[in-house]
């Protein structure tokens, strides 16, 4: 198969195969991983990309010295081949399903936002209770952004989501299951902040640790910073919010936590909270469901349990 795309006003046919090669650096910003998982060798896979690379006119990758990372052009090419082949891989699996009468598959999203204390409360419990009364049923789980988790549902990649959200968020339709507020907290290295009244200036002049950029718990911080005139630049950026429990208390700087998350699994001793002026935003914990798919019976059966 060889598609077409247009490079500086002229056609240049490039294999989907480049494509599938591309998609798999790009996921893990490995040559040595992508080879891994396609089963092919890694000269075979920097061949490929040199010549996808000399296809398009532009570097589609950055070498580091610690790793790679895709430029500006490349994640332009990368977030479109990414819905490309994650449809296809849905359809591969649903066709598996079909083939083996196992049609009644359900995919469900859950954010990097959300604590596991939430998790243990909202979420697990009833995927527990749904798997154990409907034998048959396969469940597919996967955690990511609630930017990437609105998408896959709007593409068709999910049949539900929990996300977190501001709780007035009138741009999201979905059904509000809880709602919580984070809180600052710090180790013992900061003792020193203990019993003062902090605000959003004071503690920008220390290292803060959070969700990675383009989390939606990192957006819900640089608007809430951005309100107060300050600009919300994290020392330490991580894959998920629980990440940051576990940073703090190694004393690598501060963070927001949720309340439930920091009285269920901080060690008291070597972490404690701060008292911060301005109070953080109120956020909400949202179910989504994919239109078209929540009038199946497997997926309807799941909603009414939440």
């Amino acid at each position: 198969m060889t598609l077409c795309i247009a490079n500086w006003g002229n056609w240049v046919s490039v294999s989907s195969e480049h494509y599938k090669i591309f998609y798999y650096v790009g996921k893990y910003k490995s040559f040595s991983q992508a080879a891994r998982v396609l089963l092919n060798s890694q000269s075979n896979i920097s061949r490929t990309i040199a010549n996808l690379e000399n296809e398009l006119g532009c570097k589609l990758f950055i070498r580091m010295h610690d790793g790679i990372r895709l430029t500006e052009e490349g994640d332009i090419l990368y977030r479109h081949a990414a819905v490309a082949f994650e449809h296809l891989q849905l359809g591969e699996e649903e066709l598996l399903d079909h083939l083996a009468l196992h049609s009644n598959s359900i995919r469900i999203g859950y954010s990097i936002g959300i604590s596991d204390s939430l998790l243990n409360t909202l979420f697990f419990p009833v995927i527990k209770d749904y798997y154990d009364s409907h034998e048959g049923v396969r469940l597919h789980v996967k955690n990511d952004s609630t930017p990437k988790l609105v998408s896959d549902i709007n593409e068709g990649l999910l049949d539900l989501a929990i996300i977190t959200s501001y709780e007035d968020d009138r741009t999201i339709n979905g059904k509000l299951l809880d709602s919580f507020r984070e809180e600052l907290i710090a180790g013992k290295v900061f003792e020193a902040l203990k019993e003062k009244e902090l605000t959003l200036k004071d503690i920008s002049a220390y290292p803060i640790i959070c969700a990675q950029r383009g989390s939606e718990t990192h957006q819900v911080y640089e608007a809430f910073f951005a309100e107060h005139g300050l600009v919300f630049e994290p020392s330490i950026e991580t894959a998920t919010s629980d990440q940051v429990l576990m940073l703090v208390q190694s004393n690598l700087g501060i963070g927001f936590v949720e309340s439930g998350m920091f009285n269920k699994y901080a060690d008291k001793e070597n972490a404690f909270k701060l008292k911060l002026k301005e109070e953080p935003p109120l956020r909400g914990v949202y179910l989504l469901a994919n239109e078209f798919r929540k009038e199946n019976e497997e997926v309807s059966a799941l909603l009414q349990m939440f």
